[in-house]
C-alpha cells in the first residue's frame, strides 16, 4: 500500500490514457480508496498505410538497431509481424526502449535485453544510443510522433528510418466521460501523451480548464507530456520520475498532497 492511503479515500482521479494501459494504475489507486474515472481521450488505430511498416519488418536484417518509445508502438509492430507470418521476427543487433514498461513489452513479444536509459525520456534515450554513426536504425512510431529523437540520432550520424506503425485519434466516448467527470469534480488528472493533453484542452476549452485547475491538479508521465500540458496553460504539473506504473502512482500522490488532498 502506498503512503497516505487512508487519506486518499474518496478522492477522484481521472486517467486519460487508453484503458488497456490504465488498468494497473487504476487498480492500485482503487486499493488506496480513490474513485477512478477512465476517460481515454485518444485511441490507437491502424496506420494510414502498412506499406512502410511491412517493408521494414520483412527487411529487419538490413537494420543495425531498432528503437521503441511506447508500448503501443511495440504492440503495433509485433501484431503486424504476426500477420505477416513472423511469430518472433529477427531481432536487430541492438534494441532500445525509452523506459522499463516499453522494454517489458518488447521482452513479452520475444525481444529481450533492450537497452533502457537511466533517465526515461527522449534525451536519455539518445544518450544511450551510442556508436550508431553510419548505421541503419529502425524507428516504428505513431504518425504524430515527435521529431526530437530522430533529429538527435541523425546529428550523431545514424541513418534513421521512420515508419508509421499506428495513428492516434480522438476518442469521442472518452471526451463525454471527461465532461461528466469534471462536472462532478476531479482531484487529479493523469496524462500520458501530448495528444491526450490537447484533447483535454479542446474538450473543456480555456474556461473549463480553469475551473478544473481550481480544484484539480495535472499529473504527467514525462517531460514531453509536461511540456505539452504547460503550452496549453494546464499547470502546475507533477511529473513522474519514470514511465512505469510505480513512478506514475507516486506522482499522483504528490499531486493530491500539493493540492491539499490529502
Amino acid at each position: 500500500m502506498m503512503p497516505f492511503s487512508r487519506r486518499l479515500t474518496g478522492l477522484t482521479v481521472l486517467v486519460t490514457r487508453p484503458k488497456a494501459q490504465a488498468q494497473d494504475l487504476a487498480s492500485r489507486l482503487r486499493k488506496a480508496g480513490c474513485r477512478i474515472v477512465l476517460a481515454p481521450l485518444v485511441k490507437t488505430v491502424r496506420p494510414s498505410s502498412f506499406a512502410g511498416l511491412d517493408k521494414a519488418i520483412l527487411r529487419l536484417g538490413a537494420y543495425h538497431a531498432a528503437v521503441f518509445t511506447s508500448s503501443r508502438g511495440v504492440s503495433a509492430f509485433f501484431d503486424r509481424a504476426r500477420r505477416l507470418g513472423l511469430k518472433v521476427p529477427t531481432r536487430p543487433g541492438k534494441v532500445f526502449a525509452v523506459g522499463k514498461s516499453t522494454a517489458s513489452a518488447l521482452a513479452a513479444a520475444g525481444w529481450d535485453g533492450a537497452a533502457v536509459p537511466r533517465v526515461e525520456n527522449t534525451e536519455g534515450l539518445a544518450r544511450v544510443m551510442k556508436g550508431l554513426s553510419g548505421k541503419r536504425v529502425l524507428f516504428p512510431r505513431a504518425r504524430e510522433g515527435r521529431d526530437a529523437l530522430p533529429r538527435l540520432l541523425r546529428r550523431a550520424g545514424a541513418r534513421v528510418t521512420l515508419v508509421e506503425a499506428y495513428r492516434t485519434v480522438p476518442d469521442p466516448a472518452g471526451r463525454r466521460t471527461l465532461l461528466a467527470a469534471v462536472g462532478r469534480g476531479v482531484d487529479a488528472a493523469v496524462f500520458a501523451s501530448p495528444s491526450a493533453a490537447r484533447a483535454f484542452h479542446r474538450t473543456l476549452g480555456p474556461s473549463g480548464v480553469k475551473r478544473f485547475l481550481e480544484r484539480g491538479g495535472a499529473v504527467s508521465i514525462g517531460p514531453t507530456t509536461t511540456t505539452g500540458l504547460k503550452a496549453l496553460g494546464i499547470g502546475p504539473v507533477i511529473e513522474a520520475s519514470g514511465t512505469g506504473t510505480g513512478p506514475l502512482l507516486d506522482a499522483v500522490v504528490r499531486c493530491l498532497a500539493r493540492k491539499g488532498r490529502p
